[in-house]
Order: C-alpha cells, then structure tokens, then sequence
C-alpha cells in the first residue's frame, strides 16, 4: 500500500492516544505512491480497511493479506482514518508503486 505503520502508545504517541487509546497509526508514507495519492497521511490511525476494524499490526497485516488475495478483483482498498478527532474516507489504489 505503500506506508508503514505502528501501534498506538500513550508514552510514544501521546498525542494520538489522546484520540484513540488502542490501534495502528500510519508512521511513514512513501512520496508519489498509493497511499499519498490516496490521502494517506502520517499520523492518520487506521480505523478500517475495507470494512474489517482494524486493532493491531496483525489485523493490518490480514486485511493486506485478503487485499492481495482479492488483487484480481480490485487493486484498491477503502481505509476509514481518523485525523485529528475526524474520520475520514479514503481510496487506495496499490497498484501504484
């Protein structure tokens, strides 16, 4: 997808444990690829990947694994982040590398 991620926590991150004391953030995004065409920013936490909530580096890890799985079908997938207290939408076509 073209971003790295990490869990959430209060003594690293307080400032996003603020809004979500659980999850994945987005901890780097590769410039020009999908997830920056997407909207994907640094610091967004990941709510959601195609329907599936998403907790924890393993659950991220799974909802890629099914997106690749499923790559025959569409090569996007639809994450719900929330950036600073708001919840948005966003597109990402990994095809784009």
């Amino acid at each position: 997808w073209g971003f790295t991620a990490k869990v959430i926590n209060r003594f690293d991150n307080p400032n996003l444990f603020f809004y979500r004391n659980h999850g994945v953030f987005v901890y780097g995004v590769t410039e020009h690829g999908g997830a920056a065409r997407g909207g994907l920013h640094k610091q967004d936490i990941i709510v959601s990947v195609n329907g599936r909530m998403i907790d924890t580096l393993a659950d991220l890890s799974e909802a890629y694994e099914l997106a690749e799985k499923n790559s025959a079908e569409s090569r996007r997938s639809v994450m719900v982040v929330m950036r600073s207290g708001a919840t948005v939408r966003l597109t990402v076509n990994y095809s784009v590398q």
